[in-house]
């Protein structure tokens, strides 16, 4: 009797534990807000003076504005590992991008800036409402969640 009571003991502890879920790919999907770009790793830009905002769909493609211009028909692939390629949008004027933009851009064109084919993607990490995206260029770039 003993033995058959810690086997049902055994069997409820064994059904109450669950298993270990690993985390699948986090989506980038949404609207997003450019809220400090990083060069070389370190703190660059931090305290931006309007909205760049981004928002990437679920069909593969993502628009937005910057402080000084609109975009739009860009396109992106989501690969393995957290791992994302950019095409470059469409800008609707013609205004000198500044450098909240310009940095938004070199992460964006990063795949097309590379002399390697084909090109490095850019690594990305979604952390509750906070998107960051590793470029091989110059900036990093991270995002809050809109």
């Amino acid at each position: 009797m003993k033995l058959l009571s810690l086997f049902f003991l055994a069997v409820v502890l064994l059904m109450s534990c669950t298993k270990d879920q690993t985390p699948g790919k986090a989506s980038i999907e949404g609207t997003w807000k450019l809220v400090k770009v990083y060069d070389g790793g370190l703190p660059y830009l931090s305290q931006p003076y309007g909205d760049v905002i981004i928002t990437f769909t679920t069909a593969g493609t993502y628009s937005g504005h910057t402080i000084a211009n609109e975009f739009s028909n860009g396109t992106f692939k989501v690969q393995d590992s957290n791992k994302v390629t950019f095409d470059l949008p469409q800008i609707q004027s013609q205004v000198n991008e500044e450098e909240w933009g310009r940095s938004l851009f070199v992460v964006l064109g990063s795949c097309g800036l590379q002399s390697v084919f084909p090109c490095k993607p850019c690594n990305y990490t979604v952390t509750g409402d906070e998107l960051f995206i590793d470029s091989p260029m110059r900036y990093d770039i991270l995002l809050k969640k809109q």
